[in-house]
């Protein structure tokens, strides 16, 4: 199997699935590869929050803390497409808008709280901060050591289960190719063509784009390029029988060949 396209996308998340999604209804010609099933990695096992709060500016083993401020104007624009998003994709997302909260245990991060409630204001997300003994009113569940909390009515969830199938069903309704079970092993370069060699087979395109997650770094080592990636995970897990209506993924998913 081998063919040409106008962007090769390497990962089938979210990531991957979203971009090949917004780059076919642009017209482009995609090919989406993944090493395993699509949504078979960090975006089906993932816990799905949807901040459109501040997130946490670092998490344990995060050597470089997360710039807050600047992303949360994203953060807001990002929450605005899920709401409409069910109705872009023609799916079931199992989005649900139901709130949350960010907790702080000691004066420090009382004080995080209130600094991040500021940059909120200021990129417009509402959020309102909470002494601990009103957030547990609200909230009975949280323990006695919450000294404060704040709360954004925007937060929420999608289904992890769900949300990548629609994008990539409705990239291939637009034309994408997705070819799952083929693991990226080379990427070389001619002039303005890139060959991704992939599982025993090949595509030319003039653009790649590396939507591999926490292998990423793995992807540009092959050009001799080095990106410092740690994988560092907040996951679910779903028991039962799955997902009624989500599809099974195959080999032959998606339009396998050009």
């Amino acid at each position: 199997m081998s063919g040409t396209a106008d962007v090769v996308v390497i990962g089938a998340g979210i990531v991957g699935a979203a971009a090949a999604h917004r780059l076919t209804t642009l017209g482009f010609d995609v090919v989406v590869l993944d090493s395993g099933e699509p949504n078979g990695q960090g975006s089906g096992a993932s816990a799905a929050n949807l901040h459109s709060q501040g997130i946490h500016t670092r998490r344990p083993g995060q050597a470089v803390p997360v710039d807050v401020q600047r992303l949360l104007p994203l953060q807001r624009a990002a929450r605005e497409r899920w709401t409409h998003l069910a109705a872009e994709l023609d799916a079931d997302i199992g989005f649900s808008p139901t709130g949350g909260f960010m907790v702080a245990e000691t004066d420090e991060q009382v004080a995080d709280l209130h600094r991040k409630h500021g940059w909120e204001t200021d990129a417009g997300v509402v959020t309102e901060v909470l002494d601990g003994d009103t957030a547990r009113r609200a909230l009975p569940l949280l323990g006695p050591g919450v000294r404060a909390a704040t709360w954004c009515a925007a937060d929420g969830f999608a289904d992890p289960a769900l949300v990548t199938p629609a994008y990539l069903a409705a990239a291939t309704r637009a034309g994408a190719t997705v070819v799952p079970h083929h693991a990226v092993q080379g990427l070389t370069r001619d002039g303005e063509t890139w060959t991704v060699h992939a599982g025993g087979s090949t595509w030319n395109a003039p653009r790649v784009l590396n939507a591999a997650g926490p292998w990423m770094g793995r992807v540009v080592e092959l050009v001799g390029l080095a990106l410092a990636m740690t994988p560092l995970a907040i996951q679910a897990l779903r028991l039962g029988a799955g997902v009624p209506g989500s599809p099974t993924w195959s080999s032959t998913w998606g339009r396998a060949s050009r």
